[in-house]
């Protein structure tokens, strides 16, 4: 309902007035709306995931793969539209506070993603997988429907190390802190994680201060790996709950 409203809002606008705002509500309100959606969507594969690991017998391999893939792909969207947006105001506003802002939420929102769906799916491999749909859409973005410049997709190399500290470091020590290390290691790989956005990005507007702005994004990754650890904490006895009464 939310993205019906701002599509009607904004082709009633855009019938009214010849110029919009670059940072336009309608736009905002749409984007409200896909977050909600892809969220619903993490929650119900999340309760079919658990349901489908309790009662192997209910599902075929291929409905179980049908669920997971899904799943990982909702987080790939959510990931998509937050890390978007964030790119798309700090391009507006082109100014040092935007760009250094910008830096900060991308470096809070790998971990918010990606730490969920880690723990959730709990299978070595999930932030890559999820990487690689982020990945693949940017560059058939760029690429194919923008017509710049072919790149190798080199965040992908980041999702990998993610997976690779937090199922490793998990063996050995509690999932709280394999995902604050996760969430720390969020910052130093900023430019790596975001390329080929990134590096024109803080390489351009933050020469003289790029270690600043990767020290401040290491605490935004801290920030939201405890953050995303949280999330899953506050949901799990809601998906229990459902899973168990559905089961």
């Amino acid at each position: 309902m939310i993205e019906i409203v701002a599509g009607t809002w904004n082709e009633i606008y855009h019938r009214l007035f010849a110029l919009e705002p670059q940072i336009a509500p309608a736009h905002a309100l749409l984007v409200v709306g896909m977050v909600i959606v892809n969220l619903g969507a993490i929650l119900g594969l999340s309760v079919l995931l658990r349901i489908s690991r309790e009662n192997p017998a209910d599902y075929t391999g291929m409905m179980k793969q049908i669920i997971l893939v899904s799943l990982l792909a909702s987080f790939a969207a959510i990931w998509l539209i937050s890390a978007g947006s964030t790119m798309y105001v700090a391009g507006v506003y082109r100014t040092i506070g935007g760009y250094f802002g910008g830096a900060l939420g991308l470096a809070w929102t790998a971990p918010l993603v990606l730490i969920p769906a880690m723990r959730t799916v709990d299978r070595f491999g999930t932030a890559t997988f999820i990487g690689l749909i982020y990945q693949l859409v940017n560059l058939l973005t760029l690429v194919v429907f923008l017509g710049e410049q072919p790149y190798v997709p080199l965040g992908i190399l980041s999702a990998f190390a993610f997976d690779l500290t937090y199922f490793g470091v998990k063996k050995f020590a509690t999932p709280r802190f394999a995902a604050l290390l996760v969430g720390l290691l969020s910052g130093p790989f900023l430019l790596l994680t975001y390329y080929p956005f990134t590096p024109s990005m803080l390489g351009i507007h933050w020469t003289d201060s790029l270690r600043f702005t990767l020290a401040a994004s290491t605490v935004a990754g801290l920030v939201g790996g405890i953050t995303g650890y949280a999330v899953v904490d506050r949901t799990r006895s809601l998906i229990l709950k459902v899973a168990s009464r559905r089961s």
